[in-house]
C-alpha cells in the first residue's frame, strides 16, 4: 500500500504537457523512483512478503551507474559529441553488460521491472531507455553533459535504445522518443495483464494519466 502511496504521488505530479514530455528532458516527476513504486507493488504481489522492496538502495544503484561512468570517461570522449554517446553507449552495453530481454521475455513482469532489470541487467527497451536517461540527467547535473539528448527508442524485437545529439534530429525520429505517459501506461498495462485484480488500480491510474 505505501509504495502504491507513493507512486500516486509522483504522477499526479504531471501536467497535460509533461505527460508528452520526453523521457530525457522531463524534469518534474522522478521517473527512476516512481518506475521502482510500481516495481515494488509488482513485488509485494509476487512475493506475499511484508518486507518492502528497498527504493532507495536500488535509486544507490542508479546512480553507482552514474558513477562508474565518470571513472570510465576520459577526455577523449569531450573530442565531439558523437564519441561522447558512443562512449556511454559502450560502458552501459558493452562494459556493464546491460541487454534487451530476449522477444519471448520481454513482456513479462521482470522485464520492466526496475529493480530486476538492475539486478540481471536485462530488460525490456523501455527500461534500458530509462537507465540510459537517468545516467544521462546525472552527467547533466554533474556538467559533462551541456547538450541536448534524446534516446532513440526501437519499436524492433531486438534493437537497443540509443543516445543521439537532439541537434540531429529528424522527423522520422519522431515515433521513437519516449514520453513519460507512454512510460507509465507501458509498464502499468504489463502488470495487468500478469494480476488481473490489479486491473482497477491500472484505470485509476490511466485516469489520473488522460
Amino acid at each position: 500500500q505505501e509504495a502504491r502511496k507513493s507512486f500516486v504521488s509522483q504522477i499526479k505530479k504531471l501536467s497535460d504537457i509533461e505527460r508528452e514530455t520526453s523521457i530525457c528532458i522531463n524534469r518534474c516527476v522522478d521517473l527512476g523512483r516512481t518506475s521502482l513504486f510500481i516495481a515494488a507493488e509488482d513485488d509485494s504481489l509476487i512475493s506475499h512478503s511484508s518486507v518492502p522492496l528497498p527504493v532507495d538502495a536500488f535509486l544507490e544503484r542508479l546512480d553507482d551507474l552514474s558513477m562508474g561512468y565518470c571513472s570510465h570517461y576520459n577526455s577523449a570522449c569531450r573530442s565531439s559529441r558523437e564519441n561522447f554517446l558512443e562512449s556511454l553507449e559502450k560502458y552501459l552495453y558493452v562494459k556493464k553488460g546491460f541487454r534487451r530481454s530476449t522477444a519471448k521475455n520481454q513482456a513479462e513482469p521482470q522485464a520492466l521491472d526496475l529493480h530486476s532489470v538492475l539486478t540481471h541487467r536485462s530488460g525490456s527497451a523501455v527500461m534500458l531507455s530509462l537507465i540510459h536517461s537517468e545516467i544521462l540527467k546525472m552527467l547533466r547535473l554533474w556538467g559533462l553533459l551541456d547538450f541536448d539528448v534524446e534516446i532513440f527508442f526501437p519499436h524492433d524485437p531486438h534493437g537497443l535504445p540509443r543516445a543521439y545529439d537532439k541537434q540531429k534530429s529528424k522527423e522520422s525520429d519522431q515515433p521513437h522518443i519516449m514520453t513519460v505517459q507512454m512510460l507509465l501506461e507501458e509498464v502499468t498495462f504489463i502488470l495487468v495483464n500478469f494480476f488481473m485484480f490489479f486491473t482497477s488500480y491500472y484505470f485509476n491510474i490511466k485516469s489520473w494519466l488522460k
